[in-house]
Parts: C-alpha cells; structure tokens; sequence
C-alpha cells in the first residue's frame, strides 16, 4: 500500500555481538525477518539480560517477504518480489539455531518454492485448516491453495486449487482476510487509481466481505461498508473472538479508526482514532485490551476491549513511552520510529517484544494483568552486517505465537 511504502531508515549502525552456539529452549528462541537484507536472525532465550542477536547466512527469503504462519512444523511466506510461496522447516531452524547443524552462507536452506498460479503480486495470505489463502489487492481475486502433506523425503507442497472472483467494476484493493467459524472475511480498502494523477482521489469506499469458505464461484457476496476510507486490516480479539475492521482514513491526513463486526454482519460504532494515525494492524495485550500499530510511526494506541473505545495514546520518546493526549488533533507526519510487529512472550504473562524497523531494536515490553500500562524493560540492537537490515515480523521457533 502507498501509505505502508514511505519508510524511513537510520543511518547510524552498531554491531551486534555473536555468541556461540549452545543448548537452547527452542520454546524461548524468538526469530526476526530482516526485510531488506532478507535473512533471519535468532535472539537466544530474548527475555535473558545478555541476549543478543546473531543472523542465520544460509536461510535467505526475498526483500519484503510477507509472514503467514506456521503450519506442519514450517513458516510459511509470500514472496511479493518473484510471486512465490516459500516453506522454511522450522525443524531444520531450530537445530541450526542450536548447533547441531551447520549453516554455511551461499546454502539458502528455504525448503521449497510454490509459483503464485496467476503470477500477480500477493498482498496478504492466510491458513485456515489445510487451505491457504491469497488476496491480489490489484485483481479482485483471492487464491486458493491446497496443502499437501510432506514425508520422510520430501517437504511439504502447496497445490493451486481454485480462484474466488469478486465482480466490480473497478478494483476494489482486496487486503486482509480473517476466518470466522465458516466464514472468510475479506477487507478490501478500495484503492482504485495507480495512475501518477488522480483527479478523484485513489480510494473509493471499503468494503468487508463475507465468503463462506467453500466458495468455489464467484460473487456477489455479502457485505458491510466500514464507516472510513482505506478499511484494510481485520483484527480478531482472541480472548472476545470478536473481528474489527482497521481503517487506515484518506491518504494526506485523514483519520483512522476500528469498527467491531457485529454476529449479524453489520458494524459497530467507530473507535475513532487520530488524524495522521494511520492505523495498519492491532494486537492482544490482555482480555480487556489491545494495542494498535501504525503503518510507520513511533506512536502505539490502547483500546479497551470491554467498552470499545481509545484508552490511552502513547509515543516512544527513544527511552519510555509517554502519554498523548486523547484530544490531540493530529499525530505529525515525520516519524522516529517505526513499530512493525509486537509477540507476546509465551512463557511470561504481560512481556511483549516490539519491532522497530526503523531503529533496528528489539523492544522488551511489560504491561500490567489489565493491559492500561506499558513499560519498556531493555532495548535490543537487531542491526546486523547489512548497511540496512529493516527487521519487519517475527515469529517463535516453536510455530506459536506471532
């Protein structure tokens, strides 16, 4: 998307110390994609006080690879440069991670490669069950894939099984999808202009889809309009189960807010958020709070889950975050930071690890049992060789958690 492409970068570079290899808790052993040098690298144990990170040289994925998930025991990836489907064996990473095998720079340790069918540049993919699901933000089309078992010999493969067609008569920008028991919900934001200039704007209204999951055609479907322009991400609340819609607002200062999925496919009121925010993704702090991220920026948004409305808006000063005030108009265009990912520690209740792209840094966080806090324990260095790394998702060695 225009807005999640204006990135900034650092310039100023540290090198990160490279312990030896040793026995590790491959449940505690956190994974960070590096987006433009497009290696990994492995943080030991990251709640230690002394971890650090060191870069894998033989699992090389392309620039801008997109993170799906963890399905038979490998990460799952799309590769938005050459459209493909890369497979990484999570067995093969954890025992390069602890020693017991070599990783040689030049051996790219990807398992395997699945051509995208329709070669179109994928924008967002999604496991359900045994089925993948890839949106085209260009074509108004998702594919889908059927997951093939691996053996002994051989990896896990992906076969092209169907396409799911939404008629329109512009693009609509098809983006995130989410499960919702039979159903698929699909957010499309409605960027319809790619030309230089465009008079009437490039975003028409949002869209929120609902597909059942065996659609084997092509629509109409069912759907809702979210309230804002530029309504590209979904959220699930895990501990509610309940959707939200993101909306990023209008290019140029717009606003951005969330909108609940309500049982019967409407849409609850606005969480409204601030002009500038540009909201892209949310993540679960606790049951009764969630914290939204923005497309790049150094600004994080509480949201209470209960009441559906803003809690707190925070902004990392290089040290701690520090209040916003609610009635703020406008966050400002220029950024020091820009917040990618967040992952909960999975053995420690209220630790989280959010990713800083453009710092290049691992941020230990702690909020409390209500989520209305949020601490900053250390910072790690994530720079690496690379004169720019630009660390963008990352995943636990044990497939869980995002």
């Amino acid at each position: 998307m225009v807005a999640g492409t204006l990135l900034g970068l650092g310039v100023h570079r540290l090198r990160s110390r490279t312990p030896a290899p040793e026995a590790l808790d491959a449940a505690r052993t956190l994974v960070v994609y590096n987006a433009i040098s497009g290696d990994l690298s492995v943080l030991d144990a990251p709640s230690a006080p002394a971890t650090a990170a060191r870069t894998l040289p033989c699992v090389h994925l392309h620039r801008w690879s997109l993170r799906v998930g963890t399905h038979d025991d490998h990460l799952v990836t799309l590769d938005s440069q050459d459209p493909a489907i890369e497979l990484v064996s999570l067995r093969m990473l954890r025992r390069i991670a602890d020693g017991r095998e070599p990783c040689v720079a030049g051996q790219n340790r990807v398992a395997r490669r699945v051509a995208i069918a329709s070669r179109r540049v994928p924008y967002m993919g999604l496991l359900v069950g045994s089925r993948l699901y890839v949106s085209d933000f260009s074509a108004n089309v998702i594919e889908v894939y059927d997951w093939v078992a691996g053996t002994a010999n051989e990896p896990p493969d992906l076969r092209f099984e169907r396409e799911i067609r939404f008629p329109a008569a512009r693009n609509l920008g098809l983006s995130d999808m989410a499960a919702r028991g039979e159903t698929l919900l699909v957010a499309a934001n409605g960027y319809f202009c790619f030309e230089r200039d465009c008079p009437s704007g490039r975003l028409a209204e949002s869209h929120l889809f609902f597909v059942p999951l065996g659609e084997t055609g092509t629509g109409p479907f069912p759907e809702a309009r979210p309230a804002n322009l530029n309504g590209a991400g979904l959220y699930t609340h895990a501990p509610t189960e309940a959707p939200y819609v993101i909306s990023a607002g209008d290019f140029g200062g717009g606003y951005s807010s969330l909108q609940r999925v309500l049982p019967d496919r409407t849409l609850g009121p606005e969480i409204t958020l601030l002009r500038n925010a540009a909201a892209k993704s949310a993540f679960a702090l606790t049951d009764d709070t969630f914290i939204v991220l923005q497309f790049s920026g150094e600004h994080v948004f509480l949201v209470d889950a209960r009441r559906d409305r803003l809690r707190r808006i925070l902004r990392f000063d290089g040290a701690a975050f520090v209040d916003v005030p609610l009635d703020t108009a406008a966050l400002p265009d220029r950024a020091s930071a820009d917040f990618q990912d967040l992952l909960a520690d999975p053995g420690s209740s209220g630790r989280f690890y959010l990713i800083d792209a453009k710092g290049e840094r691992l941020l230990h966080l702690r909020t409390d049992n209500v989520g209305s806090t949020l601490e900053v324990v250390r910072v790690t260095a994530l720079r690496t060789e690379a004169y720019r790394s630009f660390p963008r998702w990352g995943f636990w060695l044990d497939g869980e958690g995002r």
